[in-house]
């Protein structure tokens, strides 16, 4: 066996035979270990090996590795040590000649031709990073760093960062990603368990691992209980997808993306910065299955140290739960989208964007430029906006008609919550679909939504009563409206949304005469008289919640009591009731005093009147809700209904085609004259036990569809449009 020489710097030089009439050719490595004594020396961090070969007269091949982490020998093993230890006896041909074959499933280096232990330290001076090389090689480097781990016990930070950086550049292939992985945390597990693991070693494995085995994760979960680390929501992720009990879905892999972004606002938003880990009482044990061939034999041996066993995380599975009500949450939060997305063939369209859930909406909405021009166009002299309806029912593609449906009006106020917008009126609230040539206003609603919309709906129904009776005389009177507008808002303890929003239909009210300022004659027709009596109680206790009644109240009432179809003796006499004396004692005052029980009493009685008017004001028409709302204002109820004799039974009418058969008797009534009075239009509704506008809605939205015009016109009286059948027919 050749014989080292001393070199100056401290390495040391050794001859190795001729090879194929190469000449003669040595090996030049200067580890900061002394080679020299001892047979194997594993040159890790720090240490530097120089390898030159010369090739013929003159040639030769200088091979300079930097913190090798490599097992090399002085003297020939015949392979017995380690697969990847580098024997400095044997010979090493240039990389340049082609003859190359390829390497066995379990390689090593001792068996390795020449040329190809050449190609393998050309690699290792290459930094080991070149991803073309055969995989073969890549594992003979592997296995010196498992030996170094699990029988030294040594250098556990420095190759478990090597490990990491190989996975980044090899571990496309799956058999290595595997083995690397499971080093990567048994590295990790042992130094932990030495006190020698960095905190940010912990984050970048956890970053770099992409696929977890019960083993590997179970290890991490285990470090992270042992330092008191909350888990992250990435294996938050992990954990709740490898859970049986977590539904498997489509939209998971179609969507990952998205998946992953929502999960992870979801699981901040329930456990904030990460749940904290439970583990059972027993330890779990550490199974490690080397890549190694000469570590596969021996590595379980006496003689060798064992594998410290990990706490016991996944024996805790009920603290787990949480996690899977925030996967099957995030499941069901896309699958609007991915249905919107799978119509849409990938466009990003409004309806894709909308149907995203909050938390993953990221830049412009598609029709948010145009709904800005919108409001540009039509800013008035107080650069507000008044928008027609029409306007914004073209940017949605809605095509002109009188009415738009119910489904129209939410695709326009989806898309404007969507945006910021806010819609007043919000045909949500009021129940009434938008007309065509209707005008509402905009404003920015800043994400603040309403506390009680059934509040809001009660109060905005009054605003417009209010503006309907400041209507009278031809204009509407702003400090009127104002005042009314300061009184509800006082009266309903608004939210500061709400009052903003209430703010925007005063404005609507006082500069568009396309609004719906009509509301007290609705009133008229749609309530009994019993409750527009508790409406017209109501405004009293507004007008009177400051103990007093002035003149310009009294005066507003009496045109509330006169909208309402109320007897303005019937104010009289409530106010009177109640009344002390004027103001200040003086009794010739015109400002009316009432006393605070009289106000508390009526406030108590007519409270409920919130519910009522929504139902009242609703577009469609539900009985058994209508029914309910009624029945909460009062303990009985009289009505036609239950007092008339009931009318014989019509059967479904032919002509009548796809209308709900429920309207066929009350539109057979109705067609028996061409014109009725909204007395008897109640009464005919009453008769068959329908709400009477909800019922005109439902026939003239048919008659539309099916004959292109209403059936029944609204005014000072209902004039039926019966040839419109008749011309079907």
């Amino acid at each position: 066996m050749p014989t080292p020489s001393q070199l100056n710097d401290g390495g040391f030089a050794i001859p190795l035979p001729e090879n194929e009439g190469s000449g003669e050719r040595y090996i030049e490595a200067t580890p900061k270990s002394n080679l020299q004594t001892s047979s194997v020396v594993f040159c890790g961090p720090g240490d530097s090996i120089k390898f030159q070969v010369s090739v013929g007269k003159g040639d030769s091949i200088e091979l300079d590795v930097q913190d090798p982490l490599v097992y090399i020998a002085n003297g020939p093993l015949h392979g017995r040590f380690d697969a990847s230890l580098i024997d400095l006896s044997l010979p090493i041909a240039s990389t340049s000649i082609n003859a190359q074959q390829s390497l066995p499933y379990w390689p090593n280096y001792y068996d390795c031709s020449a040329i190809q232990r050449g190609e393998y330290l050309s690699w290792l001076q290459g930094g080991r990073r070149d991803s073309d090389v055969e995989l073969g090689f890549v594992f003979i480097y592997f296995y010196g760093l498992e030996r170094r781990v699990l029988i030294d016990r040594a250098d556990y930070v420095p190759i478990a960062n090597e490990v990491m950086r190989l996975l980044l550049v090899y571990g496309k292939s799956n058999s290595f990603r595997r083995y690397g992985t499971s080093l990567l945390w048994t590295t990790i597990h042992l130094a932990s368990h030495a006190g020698e693991l960095p905190t940010k070693l912990l984050s970048n494995a956890i970053r770099v691992t992409k696929t977890w085995t019960d083993e590997t994760l179970g290890i991490c979960l285990g470090i992270l209980h042992s330092k008191s680390i909350l888990l992250p929501s990435r294996l938050a992720r992990t954990i709740a997808q490898r859970d049986a009990r977590s539904s498997s879905s489509v939209i998971v892999n179609r969507h990952e993306e998205e998946f992953n972004k929502l999960f992870k606002v979801k699981y901040r938003e329930r456990f904030g910065k990460g749940l904290s880990l439970d583990v059972s009482k027993r330890a779990k044990r550490v199974d490690y299955y080397p890549a190694s061939g000469s570590l596969l034999r021996n590595l379980h041996s006496d003689e060798n140290p064992s594998i410290p066993p990990r706490p016991d995380v996944f024996g805790k599975t009920a603290q787990f739960k949480p996690l899977i009500a925030i996967w099957e949450d995030s499941i069901e939060s896309l699958r609007s989208f991915s249905r919107e997305k799978k119509k849409s063939s990938g466009e990003i369209t409004a309806n894709v964007y909308e149907s995203l859930p909050p938390e993953l909406r990221q830049g412009e909405h598609p029709e948010e430029e145009a709904w800005l021009n919108a409001w540009e166009r039509n800013v008035d002299e107080d650069d507000w906006p008044i928008v027609p309806v029409s306007e914004l029912a073209a940017i949605k593609q809605i095509a002109r008609r009188d009415r738009l449906t119910k489904t129209q009006c939410g695709q326009i106020l989806a898309t404007a919550d969507v945006i910021g917008f806010g819609v007043e009126p919000d045909a949500r609230i009021t129940g009434k679909n938008y007309r065509w040539d209707e005008k509402v206003t905009l404003f920015f609603h800043d994400g603040n939504v309403l506390d009680d919309p059934t509040g809001y709906a009660a109060a905005s129904v009054l605003l417009r009563l209010g503006a309907s009776i400041a209507e009278a005389d031809g204009s509407i009177d702003a400090e009127e409206l104002n005042f009314i507008n300061e009184h509800l808002q006082g009266q309903f303890n608004l939210s500061e949304a709400e009052s903003k929003r209430l703010d925007r239909l005063q404005y609507l009210l006082l500069h568009s005469r396309s609004g719906d300022n009509t509301i007290g004659k609705a009133l008229a027709k749609r309530l009994s008289i019993k409750h527009r009596r508790l409406v017209g109680e109501f405004l009293v206790g507004v007008a009177a919640s400051d103990e007093v009644i002035c003149k310009a109240e009294q005066k507003a009432l009496r045109k509330a009591y006169r909208s309402l179809d109320l007897d303005e003796a019937e104010l009289d006499q409530l106010i009177h009731r109640h009344e002390t004396t004027g103001v200040n004692g003086d009794s010739q005052s015109d400002d009316l005093q009432l006393d605070l029980d009289a106000v508390s009493k009526i406030m108590a009685e007519t409270h409920q009147v919130a519910s009522l008017l929504r139902d009242a004001m609703a577009d469609e028409d539900d009985d058994e809700i209508a029914d309910e709302s009624v029945s909460a204002l009062s303990s009985t109820r009289s009505s036609a209904k239950d007092t008339a004799e009931p009318r014989s039974e019509v059967a479904a009418d032919a002509r009548f085609g796809s209308l709900d058969t429920r309207y066929h008797p009350l539109l057979h009534s109705i067609l028996e004259s061409t014109e009725w009075s909204s007395e008897a239009m109640r009464s005919l509704a009453d008769e068959h036990g329908l709400m009477l506008i909800g019922a005109v809605e439902a026939i003239n939205e048919w008659s539309t569809e099916e004959f292109g015009d209403w059936l029944i016109e609204e005014g000072e009286t209902f004039t039926i449009h019966a040839q419109l059948i008749q011309e079907e027919s």
